[in-house]
């Protein structure tokens, strides 16, 4: 017969190991909410336009418990719009041209997750992916050149060995685009092209790193997926018109170039990928053909110089815009043996369309709910329709055209 002690030792064992379970217990079901206390993001660039819009949202967030902003010039960040969140947040200057002093700022940091928001990314994607490998914290980054997000792509067995999740172009375009093309392709039996449109305007941005990229984008040979391989066209070829929603509607839109032509043929079966774009008012292009025309963007020192000087004067270009930006992704295929052209569209602030997407990426890092070691575009790592209705539930409201009228899509 057992002895008291024995008795009482063991009910002692039995209780801590129910204790155990529980706990258990509740953090798995912490997990499931995706909640994580003490989650802190870093922001790389978060000075800046884009990146300060991620520092606004994630600061917003009750799950964030706090932000960092690495910047070369972190004095810039307008912390005073935040308010009284403003408490939430902490500069640190950091000088992303060199991965290793980049790295060394993320780890004393001692960040869970960060967003990549420092452009050019034609120049800087690398570095930044780079610092985020050595530093082994989990990146998405919003890089938006398609040779950018090539260099970036190059690192993923690195990352991969490293044990680190980096997403290249979660963003608007690409980011948003990609994935609401992943929906299309999915929503089909089987799928034939995926063309992506974009339109955006002076006023709905500032900042040198945006300049640069337009005319990265319209300069020389970009990156087409056609007939079934890669192949390069004129940048500014191939106008035609595109119906986006309010308060653009009809736009004629180019050849420009970004990342999805690229990495969308390597994730999802189809023979064309397409990508084009416009700003507005209209005169705009006719500016920036003539400055390609003259050779001005033709090499990285020019078109640094031409940028500055179009960024010294940018509030005489947002003269006659409109403060927003838009998407539009049209994915056609077969669909119970008929031929069929799925169309979603997106319009909002760019900064928002740029910078929730990327804070909600960071978000699952820092939460390991998104852990794929290596680097990789967005169609490849994120569950498309789960991530898109994060997104709706943000603020951004997804919209698909039907009979000529653009309607909201619905997320229960």
């Amino acid at each position: 017969m057992a002895s008291s002690a024995t008795v009482g030792s063991l009910w002692e064992c039995s209780a801590l190991l129910r204790a155990r379970h529980a706990v258990g217990i509740f953090f798995k079901v912490q997990w499931v909410l995706h909640v994580v206390p003490d989650m802190r993001v870093g922001v790389l660039g978060g000075a800046g336009d884009m990146g300060f819009g991620a520092v606004r949202f994630l600061a917003g967030q009750e799950r964030v418990e706090e932000v960092v902003v690495f910047d070369l010039r972190p004095e810039r960040a307008p912390l005073g719009e935040l308010g009284e969140l403003r408490g939430k947040v902490r500069c640190v200057k950091a000088d992303a041209s060199k991965p290793s002093e980049l790295a060394e700022a993320l780890r004393k940091e001692r960040v869970d997750s960060a967003v990549g928001a420092i452009g050019p990314f034609y120049e800087l994607a690398r570095p930044v992916v780079e610092a985020a490998i050595k530093s082994g914290v989990p990146l998405v980054d919003i890089c938006d050149d398609y040779d950018g997000a090539m260099a970036s792509l190059e690192l993923s067995s690195e990352a991969a060995k490293a044990g680190v999740t980096c997403i290249t172009g979660l963003g608007w375009t690409p980011g948003l685009s990609n994935l609401l093309a992943a929906k299309g392709h999915r929503e089909l039996d089987s799928c034939r092209s995926i063309d992506i449109s974009w339109v955006g305007s002076a006023a709905d941005s500032k900042g040198l790193a945006v300049v640069m990229h337009v005319f990265h984008a319209c300069t020389g040979k970009v990156p087409m997926y056609l007939d079934g391989e890669l192949k390069e066209v004129e940048a500014g070829s191939g106008k035609e018109p595109k119906l986006f929603p309010k308060p653009f509607g009809e736009v004629k839109v180019f050849y420009t170039g970004h990342p999805e032509p690229v990495t969308i043929p390597k994730h999802l079966k189809v023979e064309r990928v397409t990508l084009k774009g416009a700003l507005v008012p209209e005169w705009q292009n006719s500016l920036v053909a003539l400055f390609v025309k003259l050779g001005l963007t033709k090499t990285p020192g020019r078109k640094r110089k031409l940028s500055k000087i179009i960024h010294s004067i940018e509030d005489l270009f947002r003269a006659g815009g409109v403060q927003a930006s838009g998407l539009r992704v049209d994915v056609s295929g077969e669909l119970k043996g008929e031929e069929v052209t799925l169309t979603y569209g997106m319009v909002d602030r760019m900064w928002r369309l740029t910078s929730i997407p990327a804070a909600l990426g960071a978000m699952m890092l820092a939460s390991r709910e998104l852990d794929e070691p290596g680097v990789h575009p967005p169609e490849a790592a994120i569950p498309a329709e789960d991530f898109l209705k994060r997104v709706a539930e943000a603020g951004l409201k997804i919209l698909k055209l039907e009979r000529g009228e653009w309607r909201e899509v619905e997320y229960s």
